[in-house]
């Protein structure tokens, strides 16, 4: 605790209030006396400092033969031209491919167990308030207090921001570095192993391995899901279909225990949405080349 600092107008610990700006009540900023700790400094210089590290990591370049082979071929180049066409861009914004908001659950449809998780905190939050950043660690009474503007993120000042309300929401995730965060979706329910699904050469597949499907068949068995044939699940709803009834059938996934399934986000690229097998690769192939320098292996 000693180098958490009270938000303003949060109270007096242990009985803090919630704000738009610290959901505990707190700010990590260590004491400014602290001369051999390279994280002490003045208010918010230790949390600045993370954000400005946080903001200059990039995700490895994807460096797999299979990914050289479709930069190689154009699949990458095409399946761009499907991002496109498929209307992805609405919310996965290129460069860093998110709007960096959040969504409300109904308009993304994927289980909403833990989009609501901090609906409880609206009727606590109290206004957002930050110390000025002279100001020295630990805080004098007479410590200059700024008020944290909220315009664009919330109803008002004293509201979760209006993505979450009413019903909760998901804030856009990145899809750089996807070929290596499998399995999708925000409870990760898009998910199948390796080995799971034969691609054909023009970008057909067929299920011949049921038992990789869904959670049941990777990370419940300490397996990895394969980042291709996952968004392929994500992607082609017949095999959806089939992850989400694997997933379901596991009582360990049910909603009285960790409530996984793979439900929502139906914003499908197959045939039912009007593009052939190999646009629905290519497309992959793409998704899975969004590293800091797509374009080059």
């Amino acid at each position: 605790m000693e180098d958490q600092v009270p938000a303003p107008n949060a109270g007096d610990y242990p009985n803090l209030n919630p704000s738009l700006a610290t959901f505990n009540g707190l700010f990590f900023s260590p004491n400014s006396e602290k001369s051999n700790d390279i994280a002490s400094g003045k208010f918010f210089f230790a949390a600045n400092a993370m954000s400005a590290f946080q903001n200059s990591l990039v995700p490895p370049a994807n460096r797999t033969p299979e990914n050289k082979q479709a930069l190689k071929s154009g699949s990458v180049e095409r399946g761009a031209k499907v991002f496109e066409t498929a209307n992805c861009a609405t919310c996965h914004i290129p460069p860093f491919f998110t709007d960096n908001k959040t969504h409300p659950i109904n308009e993304i449809g994927t289980n909403s167990a833990r989009a609501q998780s901090r609906l409880g905190l609206n009727k606590l939050l109290v206004e957002p308030k930050l110390y000025s950043f002279d100001t020295t660690i630990p805080v004098s009474a007479n410590a200059e207090v700024l008020d944290l503007p909220t315009k664009g993120i919330s109803e008002n000042s004293t509201t979760l921001p209006s993505g979450i309300l009413p019903n909760g929401g998901y804030k856009t995730t990145t899809l750089r570095g996807l070929y290596f965060s499998a399995p999708y979706l925000h409870d990760g329910g898009a998910a199948v192993r390796e080995g799971s699904l034969k691609v054909f050469r023009d970008g057909r597949f067929q299920v011949v391995d049921l038992s990789g499907l869904g959670l049941t068949g990777t990370l419940s068995q300490a397996l990895p899901a394969d980042p291709a044939s996952s968004l392929r699940a994500l992607l082609d709803r017949s095999l959806r279909e089939k992850v989400v009834g694997a997933n379901k059938l596991n009582p360990a996934l049910s909603p009285e225990h960790s409530n996984l399934d793979g439900t929502g986000h139906e914003f499908y690229v197959d045939s039912q949405a009007g593009f052939n097998p190999q646009q629905q690769t290519d497309l992959i192939n793409f998704l899975l080349a969004l590293d800091d320098d797509p374009a080059n292996f």
